[in-house]
C-alpha cells in the first residue's frame, strides 16, 4: 500500500507479512525485543487488567483523517478503523516524550520501563482492547519502514490477525 513517491518510503526493505527467527530481515535486535516482551508478559498483562480501574480507555482512531472512507469518531478526532465491534487503546508512548506521556507511565510502571528497555528508533507503545468480534477494516502504517510486534495479553479462542493476505491465530504471552 505504500507507494514509491511517498516521503516515508524506503525502497527494498522486506515484505513479509510475518517476520521469523532465520528470516534475512529478523534481526538479534527483534528477537531480543521478542524475547522481552514474552518474559515479562505476566508483569505487562496485570498492568493491562488494572488500568480500566484508573483511568477510562479512549476509543482508537486512525490519525490521518483524509480517509473518507472511514467513520468519523465520536470526537471528531481521526476516524474509526474497525466496522463493528469496539477498540479501546491506552498509549504509553507516542513518539517522543511529553508530560502527557509521563501521567500515562505512572498508569503501567512496569511496562513503560520494559517497553522503553527495547532497543528501536522510534515508535509507539500502547494497550490495545477490542470487544468480542471486533473487525478492524484493512489499513497500513505511515511508511514502510516500522516493524510491529503485538504481544497477545488476553487472547479467547478464535482470535485471529490477518497482514496481507497471511492470517495466523493469536497465542496469549506470544508476539
Amino acid at each position: 500500500w505504500h507507494e514509491p513517491e511517498c516521503g516515508s518510503y524506503y525502497p527494498h526493505l522486506s515484505t513479509h507479512p510475518f517476520h521469523e527467527p532465520g528470516d534475512a530481515w529478523y534481526s538479534e535486535r527483534v528477537a531480543a525485543a521478542v524475547a522481552l516482551l514474552e518474559r515479562f508478559y505476566p508483569t505487562i498483562k496485570d498492568e493491562m487488567l488494572a488500568l480500566p480501574r484508573k483511568v477510562p480507555l479512549q476509543q482508537y482512531r486512525q490519525p490521518n483523517t483524509a480517509v473518507k472512507e472511514r467513520q468519523a469518531a465520536a470526537d471528531g478526532a481521526g476516524a474509526l478503523l474497525h466496522e463493528h465491534g469496539d477498540w479501546k487503546v491506552h498509549y504509553l508512548q507516542l513518539e517522543g516524550a511529553s508530560d502527557e506521556q509521563v501521567a500515562r507511565m505512572r498508569l503501567a510502571p512496569k511496562t513503560f520501563k520494559i517497553v522503553r528497555s527495547l532497543q528501536r528508533n522510534s515508535g509507539h507503545s500502547l494497550f490495545s482492547v477490542m470487544e468480542p468480534g471486533t473487525h478492524i477494516l484493512p489499513h497500513c502504517g505511515p511508511g514502510n519502514y516500522r516493524l510491529r510486534l503485538h504481544l497477545g495479553l488476553v487472547v479467547p479462542e478464535g482470535c485471529r490477525i490477518r497482514v496481507g493476505d497471511e492470517v495466523r491465530e493469536w497465542r496469549e504471552g506470544e508476539c
